[in-house]
């Protein structure tokens, strides 16, 4: 809360108008996904032939963003990591990025996007990992670079779906790899690739192991959702596979909408 508040007292945004989330930013192929997910009429099979079908299961890849909204928020990260202000870490892995809850960005941007437009995706193609809906999240930039953050080792997210974004810049390597679900048999002998383009999202389970090959130049900068359900968590932890002890809390954005702390491992 205190990195959170220093940051709204002095920095000074480069494009504020990206502070609220317009539907100018999306892609056509994004937007006609939202509408189709909402429809009555829509299958899981009519979303998916609107998705390029990945190598690894039930993964998929398409458009989120316009370029421009891509060139636009990497001028922001870098106006914000020049500034020197402090920032928290993305997650335990990584040791470059941003929350951008911290600069911001999550009441009139994080919140809509991912309610209003992903909720409606994931529903429809992972019914039986989102219940009743994705009802929290945690949204952050991942950033890698030669003498720091080069790859990140096999490993799942602490969510139940997760969108991997490509923002851009110049790079060589970083591919991601993926395998099967992490309770699955012999998950490490599979594998598959995926090259990020560009303003394109890579949707998948976030329980499935994945991980990025090292990057051998350049700056790779990608924007990373986990969704979370409250009514799948609550029956069980994803980090640690216990059914917490339950007791109302205020939602933190972990997922859940009841758990004993002592408990439950996640964060």
């Amino acid at each position: 809360m205190l990195i959170k508040q220093t940051i709204r007292e002095k920095y000074q945004h480069l494009h504020p108008h990206l502070l609220v989330l317009q539907e100018d930013y999306l892609s056509d192929e994004f937007l006609k996904l939202v509408n189709l997910s909402k429809s009555p009429y829509a299958t899981k099979e009519i979303l998916i032939n609107e998705m390029k079908q990945e190598q690894a299961p039930l993964s998929y890849s398409f458009r989120v963003f316009k370029n421009s909204f891509c060139d636009e928020l990497l001028q922001e990260l870098d106006n914000f990591f020049d500034s020197g202000l402090p920032r928290s870490r993305p997650n335990s892995m990584n040791n470059f990025g941003v929350l951008l809850s911290e600069l911001g960005y999550e009441d009139r941007f994080i919140n809509p996007l991912v309610f209003d437009y992903l909720n409606p995706i994931a529903k429809a193609i992972y019914p039986e990992w989102v219940g009743d809906g994705i009802d929290s999240h945690r949204v952050f930039i991942v950033a890698y670079q030669i003498g720091k953050d080069v790859d990140l080792s096999y490993h799942y997210d602490d969510a139940e779906v997760t969108l991997n974004v490509s923002l851009g810049k110049t790079y060589e390597g970083g591919e991601l790899y993926i395998g099967g679900m992490k309770d699955e048999p012999n998950w490490s002998r599979k594998c598959f690739k995926y090259k990020h383009r560009k303003a394109y999202g890579y949707l998948h389970r976030a329980q499935q192991m994945h991980g990025s090959i090292e990057i051998e130049d350049g700056e790779r900068f990608n924007l990373i959702i986990w969704m979370r359900s409250s009514s799948i968590r609550n029956r069980c932890c994803p980090m640690c596979n216990q059914k917490p002890d339950l007791f109302q809390v205020e939602d933190d954005g972990a997922g859940f909408t009841v758990q004993n702390v002592d408990v439950c491992c996640a964060l």
